[in-house]
């Protein structure tokens, strides 16, 4: 399994950046809950295809006690993107690669760490499927 954020230093940095962008996005204080940046673990699952674009399924779970999951399908390279856009870009070309390498293997692949809102989930086509 690919592990990205095990350094405190990369997860300040990563955090820091995310913030950053995402105060751009949503200048507001009183943005509504859909708005709210949350914390979500990414999860990669190859189901089949070629290696070089696989169909993969993402499972966003949300970090807090929540655990909220959500789901997409989708081919690597839409994932990669759904990545970039739903993370602010903060998600660095050798983390996705280490992703593509773990799936091409046929093994789970995780991103430790990505903040984002609902309504970036929604925007993208991402559903709940934990209720």
């Amino acid at each position: 399994m690919a592990d990205f954020g095990s350094s405190s230093v990369v997860e300040r940095y990563c955090v820091s950046r995310t913030f950053k962008r995402q105060e751009a996005r949503f200048p507001s204080m009183n943005e509504s809950h859909s708005n709210a940046l949350l914390s979500f673990r990414v999860h990669f699952i190859r189901m089949r295809g070629p290696d070089d674009n696989p169909t993969v399924r993402m499972l966003l779970v949300e970090t807090t006690e929540a655990q909220t999951v959500y789901e997409g399908f989708g081919y690597w390279l839409q994932c990669k993107g759904w990545v970039a856009q739903l993370s602010g870009y903060v998600i660095s070309r050798d983390q996705l690669a280490t992703v593509q390498r773990s799936l091409n293997l046929k093994r789970l692949a995780t991103i430790q760490e990505i903040w984002t809102s609902l309504h970036d989930l929604d925007s993208v086509g991402f559903r709940r499927v934990d209720s």
